[in-house]
């Protein structure tokens, strides 16, 4: 079938149309009810005031019912239109078909209206698009919204570090309020509180928790700073009570005498007569509690000593407790010493001028290191202990004042003591383990001292008592207390670190002359 007129449908191949004055009467009808949608449409729109951007209330209602009696009329051309084409296909002996009819828009093209005008009159709520404004609010709002983001994260974090800060600040006005400690005194108490130095809950029985303490005691050693030194040397000491070797480091500071020589050198028009171009040594004994610490956790110590004093610092590395029992820290300890004493001349050393230093349990091994040496203690020219531990069990009273809160607890004291000593009981009473307890005898010929203790440590008076049994035993012996700071503060970013090593280094200059550069002839 094809369309006749874009009215009627006849069959293809077929001339047989309706009668003639039947298909007039379909096709006037027709004709005349396109005009009554025309001129209605015309005279609705006349009525319409001018559509503003922003149609009113009333606008809406006039566009509302135009579009409700053009619907009308065109469901009454529909009709017509239905039973015109159902008079034509049966004149012609053809059923209906069902095939969807031609429909008008809702508008004439003769009323003009804007597109989201027509969406708003068409379309639910629901469903009606945003306009082109509403679009470019939308993307103005969320471009403003991504632009301030970061800043609300950030003022977000702030408001809840601030939170979180709060009990931390209140600890850090207590502290300042009954203990005047100093602010990164306090920062390192309150860190400590929450992540403790070492953990020793199962007594150092988990050997991998263990290692793992020991692994971050040497990275906290990059939180410090140090100044630039000349290189360093790594030498491997035989042990004499077994077969391993004791790690030693020399850090060489840039004024250091002797770097690479070995030998002495004359000066020019003087026969026989030489000058030994070798350098002061300082040994440093690393402090842990005889279970954690190395030459790695204490580097920067040594390398502001070197830069401070001039001298070449000396790190020894001891075996650790509690894989290693009392007394192999000694016996290592003692190994270094001696091997320094006698073969120091051949890295460019000057043994006339040793110094030994240690903090903590260092300081411990540099008191009994002293004593262990018998006769070859008075080649020390000085000893430099710094918050040393010098009796076993921690009973004094500043154990029991600043027994927790102040990074060094008693509880880890005793630990560490514990951890080191095979048979506490008996062991306890040595003077090698407890140098505060030992005789007359063992204070003959040693060295000068300088004690250095902390204001805010537990064994600040077991190191004070130790100075004033080595002065009654008529040893020569120096006290210098750092007020309002915490035990580990030499050398480190905490109040009185920077102090104590310009301290060490004023004294060690006096009392070991290192100033002097002495002439020698040879045989």
């Amino acid at each position: 079938m094809v369309p006749v007129g874009g009215r009627g449908w006849e069959e293809e191949g077929n001339t047989n149309t309706a009668a003639p004055a039947e298909q007039e009467d379909t096709n006037r009808a027709a004709e005349a009810m396109e005009e009554r949608i025309v001129s209605t449409q015309g005279a609705l729109g006349a009525e319409i005031p001018a559509i503003q951007s922003r149609p009113t209330a009333s606008t809406i209602n006039a566009l509302r019912n135009r579009r409700a009696a053009v619907l009308n009329l065109e469901r009454e051309h529909e009709e017509l239109e239905q039973e015109a084409n159902g008079a034509e296909a049966g004149s012609a002996g053809i059923p209906s078909p069902h095939s969807p009819t031609r429909r008008s828009p809702p508008f004439s093209t003769k009323i003009i209206m804007s597109p989201s005008l027509q969406r708003r009159l068409m379309w639910t709520v629901e469903r009606t698009p945003l306009s082109r404004r509403g679009r470019q609010q939308k993307q103005h709002y969320r471009h403003v919204q991504r632009g301030r983001r970061p800043w609300a994260v950030v003022w977000s974090l702030m408001l809840l570090l601030l939170v979180l800060a709060m009990p931390l600040l209140q600890t850090w006005r207590r502290l300042w309020l009954t203990h005047q400690i100093g602010v990164q005194a306090a920062f390192v108490c309150i860190v400590s509180h929450f992540f403790p130095l070492v953990d020793h809950s199962d007594d150092f029985v988990n050997s991998e928790r263990l290692a793992k303490d020991r692994r971050l005691l040497d990275l906290a050693n990059h939180l410090n700073m140090a100044p630039a030194i000349a290189g360093t040397e790594d030498i491997a000491v035989s042990s004499s009570k077994g077969n391993h070797s004791i790690p030693v480091r020399l850090f060489r500071p840039l004024n250091a005498r002797g770097w690479g020589q070995k030998k002495t050198t004359l000066e020019e028009g003087e026969e026989g007569k030489g000058l030994l171009e070798l350098s002061k040594v300082l040994v440093w004994i690393h402090g842990g509690g005889w279970t954690i610490g190395s030459i790695e956790s204490d580097d920067k110590i040594a390398r502001r000593l070197a830069a401070a004093t001039g001298a070449v610092v000396a790190s020894v590395e001891y075996r650790l407790a509690p894989e290693f029992k009392y007394p192999a820290q000694l016996d290592d300890t003692v190994d270094a010493l001696e091997f320094l004493l006698t073969k120091g001349e051949d890295f460019g050393l000057d043994t006339r001028k040793i110094a030994v230093a240690g903090e903590s349990a260092g300081g411990h091994l540099t008191i009994v290191s002293a004593m262990a040496l018998n006769s070859a203690k008075a080649r020390l020219c000085g000893i430099l202990p710094v918050v040393p531990a010098t009796d076993y069990g921690c009973e004094s009273a500043s154990c029991d004042q600043f027994n927790d809160g102040f990074l060094l607890t008693q509880g880890q004291v005793r630990a560490f003591w514990n951890a080191k000593l095979s048979d506490p009981e008996t062991e306890q009473h040595d003077f090698l383990v407890s140098p505060l307890r030992a005789p007359q005898e063992v204070f003959d010929d040693m060295p000068p001292m300088l004690v250095m203790t902390a204001g805010l440590d537990p064994l600040r008076d077991e190191g004070e008592a130790f100075v004033d049994r080595a002065r009654e035993m008529g040893a020569r012996v120096e006290l210098k207390r750092f007020e309002h700071t915490i035990h580990g503060f030499f050398g480190r970013l905490v109040t009185g670190g920077a102090r104590g090593i310009i301290h060490a280094a004023e004294w060690l200059e006096r009392t070991c002359e290192w100033g002097v550069i002495d002439e020698m002839k040879e045989d």
